[in-house]
């Protein structure tokens, strides 16, 4: 019996932070596919939020957490199930085999049981996918060939998972920082203007403050970001060291076409940053339904 004070607790609670975010993942990718082979749509929100509080509640019994199951879900689906009973009546019967009919099952050889993984492996496994290893980005095939090797060797399919989507993420994160970019331009007033193009964030903050000259530029400069947003904080203190550096050499800097969202960014942080909005700034509002 684990003694579940305050130090076990937050020492439990990453890992489990962790396993609630793979299993969402996993009910999301299982969610995705079922509705690419049943040309249906489901509902992601409320599908997480039902796995959450049936998680939460089977924890308060001494039972284990779960998530929906890729190849249960494929095979149930290509048995001809579409509704959600057919899941019922597959956790129903392995019930009734572990508790009743064990003694049963114990006398299938082994070898049998083997054989039949083997063919549940080769109908589930998406052999086209093999086709495209030459003609899709090298990072898609990184991703295919790690989740695949994690999974024979660890036999865990959430940690795969899990590493899959940090591979995909820095890989993302790395292609839109190099999408970051500036188009420059000085007005009948001798403004000079950066349209920024691209996410401002973490990944292409250094690109960014590369993209101005101090020095040689006039006294007034306008930093468009109506084709840009600030994403993070990163973003934010890449913006108060351009700011910083203008300011040395007696120059202002103004802000212009920013959205709602990076401007409450801007607004938290402003007892670390000054920012000059120009005054034909127009306000953006979202239009919802």
């Amino acid at each position: 019996m684990v003694d579940l004070n305050w130090e076990t607790f937050m020492i439990i609670l990453p890992y489990a932070a962790i396993m609630a975010g793979v299993g969402l993942i996993e009910s999301l990718l299982t969610l995705t596919l079922i509705d690419e082979i049943t040309e249906t749509r489901g509902h992601g929100n409320k599908e997480c939020v039902a796995q959450g509080i049936a998680n939460l509640t089977t924890g308060f019994f001494g039972g284990m957490g779960g998530c929906a199951m890729i190849g249960q879900s494929l095979i149930n689906v290509n048995a001809g199930g579409r509704n959600r009973i057919s899941g019922i009546v597959a956790s129903v019967g392995l019930l009734i085999f572990i508790l009743f009919l064990s003694t049963y099952i114990e006398m299938i050889p082994m070898a049998a049981l083997v054989g039949l993984m083997f063919m549940v492996a080769i109908g589930t496994f998406e052999w086209a996918s093999l086709k495209v290893f030459r003609k899709v980005p090298f990072h898609d095939v990184l991703v295919m060939v790690v989740v695949t090797l994690v999974t024979v060797f660890l036999h865990n399919l959430a940690l795969a998972v899990l590493i899959g989507v940090i591979i995909s993420a820095l890989v993302f994160a790395w292609q839109n920082a190099k999408m970051i970019r500036t188009r420059k331009r000085i007005d009948e007033n001798g403004v000079k203007h950066y349209e920024v193009f691209g996410p401002l964030f973490f990944a292409s903050a250094l690109t960014f403050g590369q993209k101005f000259d101090p020095i040689n530029d006039p006294d007034e400069i306008v930093l468009d970001f109506a084709e840009s947003r600030i994403v993070d904080h990163s973003g934010i203190d890449a913006i108060h060291k351009v700011t910083e550096r203008y300011e040395k050499v007696g120059k202002t800097v103004y802000i212009r076409h920013l959205n709602s969202s990076s401007r409450v960014l801007l607004e938290r942080a402003e007892k670390i940053i000054n920012v000059n909005y120009t005054d034909d700034d127009p306000s953006f509002k979202i239009v919802t339904d």
